[in-house]
């Protein structure tokens, strides 16, 4: 991680602090980052500096989910230090890196350079999260799921790139369930000319409804409404596959709601 200018000791006053047990007024004193002392009325130490955050709110370091950070190879766009540099000045101090570098992150030897680029130059922590598919296709061969958990993945996906077959999709539960790593779908429509590329039969295809739900739905349902067809994710070793949901609406929610009671959503 870069070298950045570390002030010794901070003093947050006024502040309420949230947490995932709540929230609470208190105060919270910093000492090289780290919090050393929580409470009403702190004095501050010698030398400290006093940040008054009346009328708001103070985070723990935040993370996010899905992030781009495009290195190795789109430089061009982004990179491990501009992209987590980005990250900490909003309050985010940790990232998820997803798998849609070039190289792809379906090898250990990708996921290990982005562990090693990120300790030299990032200003976050990074967590790569390898994808599902070899080379991001979503069919065909899965990745080298063992080898990118020892590697250090955190989560697998195919990030915009829906996994059509729903075999393809059960192996990737099952195998995702042996090595304990979520697996996050972010479900799109593919249209007729690449479904018929990929050779996958129609009912195979991951629909999408108004709030992007990525479903298994049966052929001929409209793109606004939400279905689940039963397939071979039912069964897939007691695994509850996490889905990566855009929902923009309310009706979005209540929609996706009713329309797949079975599986667990995450907005």
């Amino acid at each position: 991680m870069p070298e950045t200018p570390q002030r010794t000791l901070i003093l947050i006053v006024g502040g309420t602090v949230v947490e995932a047990g709540g929230s609470v007024r208190e105060d919270v004193l910093l000492d090289g980052g780290l919090v050393a002392a929580r409470g009403e009325g702190l004095s501050p130490p010698p030398g400290a500096e006093v940040v008054d955050a009346s009328g708001k709110l103070v985070f723990p370091g935040l993370i996010d989910m899905h992030v781009h950070l495009r290195e190795p190879g789109r430089e061009d766009k982004e990179t491990i230090a501009t992209g987590t540099r980005a990250a900490v000045m909003g309050g985010f101090t940790s990232v998820c890196a997803k798998a849609n570098t070039f190289l792809v992150m379906d090898n250990p030897a990708v996921v290990e350079f982005v562990h090693s680029r990120a300790e030299r130059a990032a200003y976050a922590h990074v967590f790569p999260v390898g994808s599902v598919t070899e080379g991001l296709r979503g069919y065909g061969s899965l990745s080298e799921i063992g080898s990118l958990k020892e590697a250090g993945v955190v989560a697998l996906s195919d990030d915009g790139v829906p996994v059509v077959a729903s075999d393809v999709m059960a192996a990737a539960l099952s195998y995702a369930a042996d090595y304990d790593l979520p697996l996050v779908a972010q479900g799109r429509f593919w249209s007729d000319a690449r479904l018929l590329r990929t050779s996958m039969r129609p009912w195979e295809l991951i629909q999408v409804g108004n709030c992007g739900s990525p479903i298994y739905s049966a052929l001929g349902s409209q793109p606004d409404q939400v279905f689940l067809k039963t397939s071979t994710l039912d069964d897939t070793s007691g695994f509850k596959p996490m889905f990566h949901v855009w929902c923009s609406t309310k009706q979005d929610w209540v929609q996706l709601e009713e329309g797949v009671p079975a599986i667990p959503t995450q907005a």
